[in-house]
C-alpha cells in the first residue's frame, strides 16, 4: 500500500499538536485552546485506525483467498 504520508507523521502531528496546544493554554491562560489540541488528536488517531483497519482487511482477505470447490 502506497500511501502518501506515513503512520508517523500523523503520531508526530498528534503529539505536536497536543503539546503546543497545552503550552498555548498556559501561556495565554485560556484554557478551551486544549480543545483544539484535542480535535487535533482525535482527528490523527481516527485516520491511523482507518489506515490500521483498511490494511487489516485487505491483508485478511488475500490470505482467504478465493474458495475453490
Amino acid at each position: 500500500m502506497n500511501e502518501r504520508y506515513p503512520n508517523w507523521m500523523f503520531a508526530g502531528v498528534a503529539i505536536a499538536a497536543y503539546e503546543f496546544s497545552g503550552f498555548l493554554a498556559r501561556w495565554t491562560g485560556a484554557s478551551g485552546i486544549r480543545w483544539v489540541g484535542y480535535g487535533v488528536v482525535a482527528a490523527c488517531a481516527a485516520i491511523l485506525g482507518v489506515r490500521y483497519l483498511r490494511t487489516f482487511w485487505s491483508s485478511w482477505k488475500r490470505r482467504r483467498g478465493p474458495n475453490d470447490r
